[in-house]
């Protein structure tokens, strides 16, 4: 980012805005690619993400297994951003 840009956006943050701008860039620039591994077995299929441990599910179908995967990594995010925002809470705790 340039410095006109930092400056810019620091701007914003004095009028309340920074966070919102922020997260749209970021949304735009961080892009992961991860590798999900489907495997067949007789009760339907397993699913999980190489990358994300705890993000595994299963489903009767491949279509319904890929969904459920989703709704996993959705959750682990979710989980991981709530524990970082609790951590950094307490480390502000004199």
């Amino acid at each position: 980012m340039s410095r006109e840009d930092q400056s810019r956006y620091a701007e914003l943050d004095r009028d309340g805005v920074f966070c919102n701008r922020l997260s749209r860039i970021w949304s735009q620039l961080l892009t992961l690619q991860c590798t999900a591994v489907f495997r067949k077995v007789p009760e339907g299929y397993i699913a999980f993400i190489e990358e994300f441990p705890g993000a595994n599910t299963q489903g009767a179908t491949l279509e319904e297994a890929r969904t459920n995967l989703r709704e996993a990594v959705a959750l682990v995010v979710e989980a991981n951003r709530t524990l970082a925002r609790e951590d950094a809470a307490l480390s502000l705790i004199p």
